[in-house]
């Protein structure tokens, strides 16, 4: 618990990591809610409520929809497509922010100025964006984009917007991370779970967790266990 900018308490947001293709909604039914710190006075009686957290947001990395390290897998697609739907049925509402790696990775590019290159990186999380969205409306699965920087192909970001959109049952699929250079789409997850007042924050990515450095590189990177 935090105390807000009212002086009233604000309920924290919990982050974790899950690793690709492990099923959120199996994790999402039998996590206990007394494991996370902001849950800890709340009565939640689990013959009543199955399911511990009423609004998630999951953040997708552009890698983890890649066939071969580019590009969107049809199979990636699917595979999240089943999930969503698992998790819907268990009554969790679902917010989506997507990444843009699949599609362009600015590190490739250190010639470029960074500004530049994480404009690029934001108009590539679009790309998924509107494949997500497509693909979940073959699915009878309701989405919308909502985007941190004008776009033809997406709604305008508007915080009362999404969440409404969330609470009706519909997925919001964020995209253009936080509209500005210098800050990551794991960035936007957090402001927009906090935005959302999500009760869990999931990350989808090709590394266990968090770490301080690229794990791959630095095998020795600090992980963080909670953020």
């Amino acid at each position: 618990m935090t105390n807000g900018p009212t002086g009233k308490v604000e309920k924290s947001t919990k982050f974790k990591t899950i690793k690709i293709r492990r099923s959120f909604a199996k994790k999402l039914s039998a996590v206990n809610p007394r494991d996370f710190n902001f849950l800890e006075n709340q009565n939640f009686p689990a013959k009543i409520c199955p399911v511990k957290f009423e609004k998630i947001l999951l953040k997708i990395s552009g890698e983890t929809l890649a066939k071969n390290g580019s590009g969107v897998s049809f199979a990636a697609l699917e595979n999240l497509a089943t999930e969503i739907a698992a998790a819907q049925k268990l009554k969790t509402k679902i917010a989506i922010v997507v990444g843009g790696g699949n599609f362009w990775r600015g590190r490739d590019f250190p010639q470029f100025p960074k500004n530049e290159t994480d404009s690029v990186g934001m108009t590539a999380t679009l790309l998924n964006g509107i494949i997500l969205r497509n693909f979940f409306a073959e699915k009878k699965i309701a989405a919308e984009i909502f985007s941190a920087i004008d776009f033809q192909f997406a709604r305008k970001f508007d915080a009362t917007a999404a969440r409404e959109f969330l609470n009706s049952g519909g997925i919001p699929i964020f995209v253009g991370g936080t509209g500005n250079p210098f800050f990551t789409t794991d960035s936007a997850a957090i402001l927009r779970g906090r935005q959302l007042s999500v009760d869990l924050i999931l990350k989808a990515t090709n590394v266990d967790g968090v770490f301080e450095e690229n794990p791959k590189k630095n095998p020795n990177a600090k992980k963080f266990e909670e953020i």
